[in-house]
């Protein structure tokens, strides 16, 4: 429209009296003109407004807990000014399809050629983990056999345990493990399809002497403090047992039915109802544990006044 007059008046078919006209969708939009004589004219203008982008997506959650095996893809879109480009986390794919997705939210986004932009928060779900429990920590002495297992929920398709070694099978449910020393074995699960999971069990292996002990030194001197010589253990067991000998090879004394870890019990440093002389004696032991075994031990023991 043109013509008129510094007081003409201007208003829009939709009521806004401005020259100018913001539209949000598409259609005619007449623009009417009054000058102060009384003259009025109009014109039309079609306008053609993009529908809004909208975009239609799928996921794929991870097969395992962890596996980062997840799949997003756009699946459909519609609105905007093509070319549209497609976004994952920053990440622009030209066919909108991203694969090794891990679990967790993700930031999908779409922008047409105008810049008008579509953004939508999806989540790529965590995949399903495989429960593994196996045999609880235990102790055993040297020479011994301990069975060993492992559970899992789903069920075990495939069993490995790791070292191998001391196993009568490193593939198996159930083990017997013999170890020479103390040892930790990881045991890792896997599932029909390939998910998997693991645990540990530990077995410390004990020296008999590392159960029982004796002193090396004693002084029975009456103050209270190291004055028998007696055996002391990390287990619970019987003294069946015990003799000491001079370096002659008479004995000195002899003990029976003594308990482990008993203060004031043993020998006493005392021969034949007098105080031994200070040195150097052989001692030997038979003692019973509490799981019914029994075993010898031996070893030399010092008398100090």
């Amino acid at each position: 429209m043109t013509g008129g007059t510094t007081g003409d008046t201007l208003w829009w078919s939709t009521g806004e009296g401005e020259d100018t006209l913001l539209v949000m969708a598409s259609g005619a939009y007449t623009l009417y003109g009054a000058t102060e004589e009384g003259c009025v004219g109009d014109t039309t203008v079609e306008v053609s407004v993009p529908a809004p982008l909208a975009v239609w997506w799928m996921v794929e959650d991870e097969v395992c807990a962890g596996s980062g095996d997840g799949a997003v893809w756009v699946t459909d879109y519609s609105g905007g000014v093509p070319p549209v480009h497609f976004w994952l986390d920053g990440q622009m794919s030209p066919s909108g399809e991203w694969t090794g997705v891990g679990a967790g939210w993700h930031e999908l986004r779409a922008a047409d050629s105008l810049g008008c932009v579509w953004t939508e928060w999806i989540e790529v779900g965590r995949g399903d983990s495989v429960l593994v429990v196996a045999a609880p920590d235990t102790s055993i002495f040297s020479g011994e056999v301990v069975g060993l297992w492992v559970w899992s929920d789903p069920p075990a398709d495939s069993v490995q345990w790791t070292p191998a070694q001391w196993l009568d099978c490193a593939v198996c449910s159930e083990v017997t493990a013999m170890p020479g020393s103390s040892t930790t074995w990881t045991v890792q699960v896997w599932d029909e399809r390939g998910c998997s999971g693991s645990d540990t069990v530990r077995v410390e292996v004990v020296e008999w002497r590392e159960a029982v002990v004796a002193p090396n030194v004693f002084s029975p001197n009456g103050d209270g403090v190291n004055d028998y010589f007696g055996l002391y253990g990390t287990v619970e067991g019987e003294v069946l047992r015990l003799e000491v000998y001079d370096r002659w090879g008479e004995l000195v004394y002899a003990g029976r039915g003594l308990r482990l870890n008993e203060p004031g019990t043993g020998w006493d440093g005392r021969h034949r109802g007098k105080p031994a002389a200070t040195d150097v004696y052989v001692w030997q032991a038979l003692v019973r544990l509490g799981d019914g075994r029994v075993v010898r031990l031996h070893g030399d023991v010092t008398l100090l006044r």
